[in-house]
């Protein structure tokens, strides 16, 4: 039921109503980290007898593979903008390099499965996790030689033929014994940690170690080792640990979560979606403790990466670490890695120049302020628009309904770029596309207007129908129409 009042205009500007009040002021700088979660098990080929080899391309380890016939290992809607990559070539490798520095990364949190060992028994079986430990030699390599300024940290991930707390085999042990947790920290110490000293992250004095915890195991419980810095992920609030544990954002009811030590961790969007339609037993045993798939804005229209992002200037002196989840997590949308602008719900390049322009601000100690629509500015808005006086709305200054107005272009453009099947850089936008998205923005904004609704229409709750029966009306998309591209989403067949 629509809300009726536009008094609730201040929750959807919580972001920003209360600075508005006042001349924003400049902070101290201030060195915070900027962390992202990577992955590397992307592009292998279903080949056992040889180990595994990297190839890319739509159908191979986790792009949209299928396993004996009938098990999806994961299923992704769209595309990195260099195609579905395999995580150990070095081409790869320098692009995502260079990307992350776009975007204001300075340290890699990577996703690792081990070294090969399945059973640790000593017999290399495990050929995905070999060929991704290879691909971060790789890339600890590439730094070290191009002289880069990243430093790199581990994120144990659970062995799969020891540790099986995954949804496909519920109820099987989840912990390793003392003994094997204290081979896993060896080899880490043996193998990386100390062969590229200088590349190591570092927390409170000594290498980083950061384990998911939940699920999993947690190699701090009953194998403590002086030598790192362990840290375990936590996937609810109430798990949460003050002494050792972080927390992942996404699955709290609140888009943001201030965890230990002065860290926090932050996702651009969530989406389980796809991968429920991969994997429906999944979610019909609630495997993973709920019973349908999680959505946190799945379609980029909640501006809910702005949002947290804001919780972090009004936090700017408590925090040291910002921990984004993740890089390139493409089964659940989880991604800032730039996409080809093609798929469901494509974000280009958006999601990485967003990351670079809140956290080079930050650290400046400038003000928050949203970064700017790239298709529509808000003065275009208003010059379309009756005057409007902030008393209308309930506001209480110009600064509150531009922030208004700014939620609604970038709510427009999101629509108009989900049903083009694509976004445009900065200077390549067609003039035809400004102007649809200019008139899909003043339909929104007359429509919560007549309606005296404090709760913009939002792509996700109302529904594709209503909103396009609404605000985007066929001459619209009659317009649109020379510039849409095809949806390219597909599932591997066998």
């Amino acid at each position: 039921m629509m809300r009726i009042c536009l008094l609730l205009l201040a929750l959807l500007l919580a972001c920003g109503c209360q600075a508005a009040k006042e001349e924003p002021q400049m902070a101290n700088p201030k060195d915070i980290t900027v962390a992202a979660i990577f992955y590397q098990w992307f592009g292998y080929e279903h080949d056992a007898e040889r180990g595994w080899p990297s190839k890319g391309g739509l159908g191979t380890f986790h792009w949209n593979d299928v396993v004996n016939n009938e098990f999806v290992t994961g299923f992704v809607a769209n595309s990195p903008e260099i195609g579905y990559y395999a995580s150990d070539d070095e081409a790869t490798i320098a692009w995502q390099l260079q990307k992350m520095q776009e975007a204001g990364i300075d340290t890699i949190i990577v996703s690792w499965w081990g070294w090969g060992d399945a059973n640790m028994d000593g017999n290399i079986t495990g050929y995905i996790e070999a060929r991704s430990q290879d691909a971060l030699i790789r890339l600890l390599n590439y730094i070290k030689l191009n002289g880069l300024s990243f430093k790199v940290a581990l994120m144990v991930e659970p062995w799969p033929d020891i540790v099986h707390g995954s949804p496909q085999q519920p109820g099987t042990a989840r912990n390793l014994s003392a003994v094997r947790k204290q081979m896993v920290l060896d080899y880490v110490w043996d193998n990386i940690y100390s062969v590229y000293p200088g590349l190591t992250v570092h927390w409170d004095g000594k290498p980083l170690l950061a384990t998911v915890g939940e699920l999993y195991f947690d190699l701090n419980e009953d194998a403590p080792d002086d030598r790192f810095t362990l840290r375990s992920f936590r996937f609810k609030a109430e798990d949460i640990d003050p002494g050792n544990a972080w927390n992942w954002i996404i699955t709290e009811p609140l888009p943001y979560f201030q965890a230990v030590d002065n860290t926090v961790i932050l996702s651009p969007r969530y989406d389980e979606w796809f991968l429920a339609a991969a994997h429906p037993k999944w979610w019909e045993a609630g495997a993973w403790g709920r019973t349908e798939p999680l959505r946190r804005d799945p379609y980029l229209t909640e501006n809910l990466y702005d949002f947290q992002w804001r919780q972090v200037y009004d936090r700017r002196e408590e925090t040291d670490l910002i921990i984004l989840w993740a890089w390139n997590s493409w089964m659940e949308q989880l991604y800032i890695e730039p996409d080809n602008e093609q798929g469901a719900a494509p974000a280009g390049d958006m999601l990485l120049r967003k990351t670079a322009w809140y956290a080079r601000r930050l650290m400046s100690g400038a003000p928050f302020e949203l970064m700017e629509p790239d298709w529509v500015s808000v003065q275009d808005f208003r010059s379309v628009l009756t005057p409007i006086a902030p008393a209308q709305l309930n506001l209480e200054s110009d600064a509150e309904v531009d922030q208004l107005l700014h939620r609604i272009i970038q709510q427009a453009q999101s629509h108009v770029a989900t049903y083009l099947n694509r976004t445009f850089g900065d200077i390549s936008i067609p003039d035809a596309v400004r102007e649809v998205t200019l008139r899909v923005a003043s339909s929104i904004y007359n429509y919560m207007i007549a309606t005296k609704s404090g709760n913009l229409v939002r792509f996700g709750e109302v529904g594709v129908d209503v909103l396009s029966n609404t605000v985007f009306t066929d001459a619209m998309r009659r317009d649109l129409r020379p510039f849409r591209k095809a949806p390219t989403i597909g599932v591997w067949s066998p």
